[in-house]
């Protein structure tokens, strides 16, 4: 088993400084790998965001220049640093060699949660679609923070198979997760989760909900569109303020009266930001058109 001591903690510029002959050095597979292990704790464990690159520029270049690399890395997946293991296992990702897939799927059965999100992403990292299905079922790991970091890996491969899963998935208990999917479902922009979309803009959590209006946005469409206009008004300042700049940026004069409807309801449920928001967005559709109807004034 290797054994490697962590870096002193002196200065962060002697560390970066620790790293510089490590990124250069021509050495045999053995001291390579005690090196690039060094360097994965540093990049691990150092909470400095200056050293963290330098040690990702130092393995940048191992990985590019070193043809024991796969072998060197699967090696230290068996180091007693969790924290290593983890790092080594992202950087699987980037090796162009279709061997190192069936490690990655191996990893993600392993008991540690943060090994098992390493290799999601990994897998994701690589674009090789067909790991869609392993990931999806780590949206049932009883951890959200694998949950999470797999919606984020599978934003990195958005496909139109997993729609199912992640629409499952924004009734999620955790609101990171809920968060996380439907950020995925913004890169897919399908207008199949139209309904589901709008349905969590009435989430508990602020972030669900402004990344669905956000989501919502992305997607564009004349049904996303209708789906804001029609879930008007909103008791979340940042929904409302997005919802009526999308509105405006869209400029349809049959908005209006939406909106005057949706501006009505504000004003009876006393949600004075709404009101203003959705007043400012009658105003500018009218200029736009050159157009002044007192009726929605």
């Amino acid at each position: 088993m290797l054994t490697i001591e962590k870096p002193v903690r002196r200065c962060s510029k002697n560390r970066r400084e620790q790293l510089k002959p490590l990124a250069g050095l021509k050495a045999g597979p053995i001291h390579f790998l005690l090196h690039l292990a060094f360097i994965l704790l540093i990049k691990s464990e150092d909470c400095n965001y200056h050293v963290r690159t330098a040690a990702n520029r130092a393995i940048d270049f191992k990985i590019a220049k070193d043809e024991n690399i796969k072998e060197s890395l699967t090696k230290l997946l068996q180091h007693e640093n969790p924290d290593i293991r983890c790092t080594a296992a992202s950087y699987f990702g980037i090796i162009d060699d279709e061997s190192v897939a069936p490690i990655l799927l191996k990893l993600l059965q392993d008991e540690h949660p943060k090994m098992r999100s390493s290799a999601a992403s990994a897998l994701a990292g690589r674009g090789d679609k067909s790991v869609i299905p392993n990931l999806l079922e780590e949206l049932q790991n009883e951890s959200y923070k694998v949950r999470e970091k797999t919606l984020y890996a599978l934003a990195l491969i958005p496909d139109n198979s997993m729609l199912p899963a992640l629409v499952n998935t924004l009734q999620d208990e955790n609101h990171r997760v809920r968060a996380a999917a439907a950020y995925v479902l913004s890169l897919i922009g399908d207008n199949s989760t139209l309904a589901a979309l709008v349905n969590i803009l009435q989430d508990s959590d602020f972030h669900v909900r402004q990344m669905s209006i956000l989501a919502l946005e992305k997607i564009g469409s004349e049904q996303a569109i209708e789906a804001i206009l029609t879930s008007l008004p909103h008791n979340d300042y940042i929904v409302d303020k997005v919802a009526a700049e999308i509105l405006v940026k869209d400029g349809k004069l049959e908005h209006i009266p939406h909106l005057w409807k949706a501006l009505l309801a504000a004003r009876c449920t006393e949600i004075t930001y709404a009101t203003n928001n959705l007043y400012s967005a009658i105003e500018k559709i009218q200029q736009q058109h050159q157009l002044y109807n007192p009726d929605f004034c």
